[in-house]
């Protein structure tokens, strides 16, 4: 049975991963698969030996991995660690804001009624013995995990639109260089270039910004581990997972989950911070979210 070691401090607000993530380094042989380099020794230690992971008070980071994704008691939700290894990426939907920038997130329906937090959602479909509906952007789904699938993508396509240069005018970001001269023209205003929430007065600076923070956020990666061995192919690790009886794990920094799905969410967040991260270094004025 595979077992997760969750960090117990973060950097950043709660919706999930490191501000700039790097690629893991590679599993020595003989560790539990995706654990981190950087956890604490005392963790699920020999000294605590398997009672301490067995235990229904789990610490945070003695939860297994083989288990579907979600908090299995309080104690792990406690901290902003806890709640990114739940993997309800939503749940942790407060923090849609980094940096000036405001992320996409999936909302959840109750009849009428939207609600950001899915703890929220749930309580409210039991008192009203409702079935949750999923919103994503323009499309409204009943399963779940169509919903995460169809949340995935519009993460994939916010993160190649964040990194797309714009031109703003006195707050309004437009994608035409014409339209945008005309409102500078109209208003007496100068037109910057905006990569995220960062306008920068040159051109030429603004576009070297994007195709740093573009490159800075590819290199944040997603491990797939069946055991001790990695994968770069998920169907080779399925084959894999299935032939020797265990299941996928999927890490993108501190989360590890067995849900595809839930992973890829993670990863387009994190390749959004890293991004953001990196813009902001250089030299551009933060402005209002886009």
């Amino acid at each position: 049975m595979l077992r997760k070691i969750t960090l117990t401090t973060i950097a950043v607000l709660v919706f999930a991963a490191a501000p700039v993530l790097g690629q893991d380094k590679p599993q020595k042989p003989g560790k539990p698969p995706c654990c981190q380099a950087k956890a604490k020794k005392g963790t699920c230690s020999a000294k605590q030996g398997k009672a301490a992971c067995a235990d229904k008070q789990k610490k945070a980071g003695c939860c297994d991995a083989d288990k579907k994704p979600g908090c299995k008691d309080k104690a792990s939700c406690k901290s902003k660690d806890g709640k990114e290894a739940c993997g309800e990426v939503n749940c942790v939907g407060e923090q849609v804001r980094y940096k000036g920038v405001v992320m996409p997130r999936m909302v959840y329906q109750i009849g009428d009624q939207k609600l950001k937090c899915p703890k929220s959602a749930a309580k409210l479909a039991k008192e009203k013995n409702l079935p949750i509906k999923y919103v994503v952007g323009d499309q409204t789904f009943s399963d779940k995990a169509k919903a995460l699938d169809a949340y995935a993508g519009m993460l994939e396509k916010y993160y190649d639109e964040l990194l797309t240069v714009k031109y703003a005018v006195g707050g309004k970001c437009v994608s035409c260089p014409n339209a945008a001269a005309e409102m500078a023209k109209q208003k007496g205003k100068k037109v910057c270039y905006q990569v995220g929430s960062f306008c920068f007065k040159d051109r030429a600076a603004a576009e070297k910004a994007a195709k740093m923070a573009r490159a800075t956020g590819d290199k944040v990666t997603m491990k797939i581990m069946v055991g001790n061995e990695a994968f770069d192919c998920p169907v080779h690790a399925a084959e894999s997972a299935k032939a020797k009886g265990k299941s996928v794990t999927y890490c993108v920094g501190k989360l590890n989950t067995t849900s595809e799905t839930v992973a890829k969410i993670q990863l387009q967040i994190s390749r959004i911070k890293a991004a953001i991260d990196e813009i902001a270094k250089c030299g551009g004025k933060q402005v209002a979210s886009r």
